[in-house]
């Protein structure tokens, strides 16, 4: 989608302006299913078209929950902090039952904090998610850290109305003052007509804690670098999605709230923490071009229908709740994204 609204116009040059003064070598490869990562690049090489699969459509209808209920012209994107994830809850067969179920709710998922240094976890958690017949497929990124503590960013997606168009690959932070920097992948959705299908990137992110504040004022510039990116390309795309545990709620961001046109779907009002007193998890995205939100947004309370875990078992699968927004199928070129009237809450 290209377009670019009058109020949108000084976001441009500031991303414009960062990405002249040294964006060019922050990026390097993730892994996906099918390959390696196989050390630093430049770039990633162009989006290139991909065969169209079969359309199944998706829809969320609910303030609070996502729901499985299906319709033709919008998808569900969330994203999920499972504390820990390795081993110990991929055998635990209460436990990832329910990330299991939570999983299927989404048409992509970013996933953060993935623990396990066992490479094959997670494939093994995406075929649990395709034993009842689902088409989930995966890409992973590096191992990212300091010290002893290392994680990993995954996004998994339905292959049957989302597919994966480019490599996953890193945001490298030129200043070198991130723990954990953004796993970046971008997707399309199945349409009968591609030309008209909703087309974006989502940038997966976890800040340090001890550093939430700053650590976000660094992803305030990545996102204007991956939007001079993205616009430069082949194929330009102008919907950036950056979601994830941000550790901060938005209305202590400080380099978003310089464009008024940054929205978070989450408003610092609403926890996202199973203790109720934290906004730490959001999605956020220039309302000035990624217009395809539908004003469909929430918080998944896994205490509440329909997974109505006790707080015990919550407590089991992560101190995070999964945040959650609805998008539609078919790229829109005029105005601001629906529902949205303010920058980050």
């Amino acid at each position: 989608m290209e377009k670019i609204a009058v109020n949108g116009l000084i976001g441009v040059l500031i991303a414009c302006l960062l990405g002249f003064f040294g964006y060019g070598n922050f990026l390097k490869p993730g892994n996906d299913s099918k390959t390696k990562a196989d050390g630093k690049i430049n770039f990633p090489e162009t989006p290139q078209t991909q065969n169209q699969g079969t359309y199944v459509p998706t829809q969320s209808t609910s303030s609070q929950t996502p729901t499985t209920t299906r319709f033709k012209d919008e998808i569900v994107i969330g994203s999920f902090n499972i504390r820990t994830f390795g081993t110990g809850k991929l055998n635990n067969k209460k436990v990832i039952s329910s990330i299991v179920a939570i999983s299927r709710f989404f048409d992509v998922l970013a996933i953060q904090e993935v623990r396990s240094s066992d490479q094959t976890m997670i494939p093994r958690f995406v075929s649990m998610i395709n034993s009842n017949g689902s088409k989930y497929n995966y890409t992973i990124g590096p191992r990212q850290g300091s010290g002893r503590y290392f994680e990993q960013y995954v996004f998994i997606w339905n292959t049957d109305s989302v597919e994966l168009t480019q490599k996953s690959w890193v945001a490298e932070n030129p200043r070198g003052k991130m723990v954990r920097e953004p796993l970046v992948a971008s997707f399309r959705c199945k349409s009968s007509n591609p030309n008209q299908a909703f087309t974006f990137s989502l940038a997966n992110v976890h800040t340090d804690p001890h550093h939430a504040s700053s650590e976000c004022d660094e992803l305030a510039d990545t996102f204007a670098n991956l939007q001079h990116y993205f616009r430069r390309q082949a194929y330009p795309e102008d919907d950036i999605i950056m979601l994830g545990d941000f550790n901060l709620a938005p209305n202590r961001f400080r380099q978003f709230r310089q464009n008024r046109n940054f929205y978070a779907l989450i408003p610092s009002n609403v926890p996202t923490n199973l203790a109720g007193n934290n906004t730490y998890d959001n999605i956020i995205f220039d309302r000035a071009f990624t217009t395809e939100f539908k004003g469909k947004a929430g918080v998944f309370n896994l205490m509440k229908a329909p997974m109505n875990l006790t707080y015990s078992d919550a407590s089991s699968v992560s101190d995070h709740f999964p945040v959650w927004g609805v998008f539609s199928t078919r790229e829109n070129r005029s105005g601001l994204a629906h529902g949205t009237t303010s920058s980050p809450r």
